[in-house]
């Protein structure tokens, strides 16, 4: 299992075509919780770190916005 490689232009075209309608600064009170292996979590960790974000912020980004 892996995370789909994007590059970097990729990922700021799909952010500049963002039109969400959430208020970055809403209250997110819902939480999931899931099980990796501490290689999938490094990977995780390593792909986040890349874009400068949080794992939960690039999960959600991976989860949430269209990709072209």
């Amino acid at each position: 299992m892996g995370f789909k490689k994007l590059n970097e232009n990729d990922f700021v075209n799909a952010a500049r075509g963002e039109t969400s309608s959430i208020d970055i600064n809403t209250k997110r009170k819902k939480s999931i919780l899931i099980h990796l292996t501490e290689e999938e979590v490094a990977e995780l960790t390593q792909e986040a770190a890349r874009f400068r974000m949080s794992r939960s912020a690039y999960i959600r980004f991976k989860l949430f916005v269209k990709e072209k």
